[in-house]
């Protein structure tokens, strides 16, 4: 089914969106086979993905011009919790590389990017436990986010977020995130993500120009028992954003371990971005560093030697100078080498 809004643009309203001229496109991030790793726009399939619990999906919308217009506004949705059994799927939005890095490098795959801005994903006040994350707009920004909504009239309970933000002029607005698969450690046993009772489960939008849409995930195999570990995640800021050429700019990253396991060993990795040079970085106590040259590139690294304990967190900073004859837009990619115990 299609709806048309009154300007002649239309969205999917199918449970899988479908790639159509004009259309919203909602992805996600397959991860099987290693090495085919790509955004695709159907249903995740045991063949095509394997993510635990604690683990973190990777999703990508695709406002298309010249429908999206000069502004936008859309509601994410997730299947949150299977009203019979308690058992829950999505339990939080967070950042979509806070877990799966074979997806940095790729937010802009398929399309064309001129500026990138990030928006921090608000508490869910129903929560004890959230890990902290972003969301990623390429080609626009968001202005505001909504309180969580709750849906509750069906077997499901979903849970909803509805952003509002701007474009680019005549640039495909994308909107990324990632949907945290819950644990049992925070639902009770076989209350996690794994025991879907239904098999399939879904995360979407609604609300976009009359239109909705969802893809499929389908639990079988691909989704991994996981009742304790180390829940990891981490967060990249920069400012300011926007940055001149010529001038310095500023990275944030913040390491944290949700429990319930200590993780060991710890190393955090961040490549000077292309079209700036290394000036200074600083390290959490605890923790060594090794860093480029001042006014050279390469990599900064972060090593903590003793275990990362289950509730701990970690500040580190980068600043690199932006060369004089940059312009475009500075990509930076860090990663986190964590191992479980």
């Amino acid at each position: 089914m299609t709806v048309t809004s009154p300007n002649g643009c239309s969205t999917s309203s199918s449970r899988d969106v479908t790639l159509s001229t004009g259309n919203v496109v909602f992805d996600d991030w397959k991860n099987r086979p290693r090495g085919s790793e790509a955004w695709e726009n159907s249903t995740l399939s045991a063949r095509e993905m394997i993510y635990p619990e604690g683990g973190t999906i990777p999703y990508r919308i695709t406002l298309p011009q010249p429908c999206v217009g000069t502004s936008w506004s859309i509601t994410l949705q997730y299947d949150f919790a299977d009203n019979a059994t308690g058992v829950h799927f999505v339990d939080f939005l967070t950042s979509y590389n806070a877990y799966e890095g074979s997806v940095n490098g790729h937010a802009c795959d398929d399309g064309s990017c001129t500026s990138k801005s990030t928006f921090p994903i608000p508490a869910d006040g129903d929560l004890s436990y959230q890990l902290p994350g972003v969301f990623t707009v390429e080609n626009g920004a968001i202005t505001s986010v909504s309180a969580y909504s709750i849906e509750t009239g069906g077997p499901i309970t979903e849970k909803g977020i509805t952003l509002h933000g701007t474009a680019t002029p005549g640039a495909d607005v994308m909107i990324l995130f990632g949907a945290h698969l819950a644990r049992d450690y925070e639902w009770g046993h076989d209350k996690g993500a794994r025991q879907w009772p239904s098999g399939t489960a879904s995360v979407g939008f609604i609300d976009y120009m009359g239109g909705s849409g969802h893809t499929n995930v389908k639990i079988s195999d691909s989704i991994l028992d996981n009742p304790s570990d180390s829940d990891l995640s981490l967060v990249l800021l920069d400012s300011p954003d926007p940055v001149g050429a010529g001038h310095n700019l500023t990275y944030t990253l913040i390491a944290y371990n949700s429990g319930p396991l200590a993780a060991i060993p710890d190393t955090v990795s961040d490549s000077i971005p292309a079209g700036t040079t290394f000036i200074s970085a600083t390290a959490p106590a605890g923790w060594t560093m090794t860093t480029p040259a001042v006014g050279g590139t390469g990599m900064v690294r972060w090593v903590l030697p003793p275990p990362f304990a289950p509730g701990s967190n970690a500040s580190f900073s980068l600043v690199v100078a932006v060369d004089a004859g940059a312009s475009g837009t500075v990509e930076n990619t860090a990663t986190r080498s964590l191992l479980f115990s």
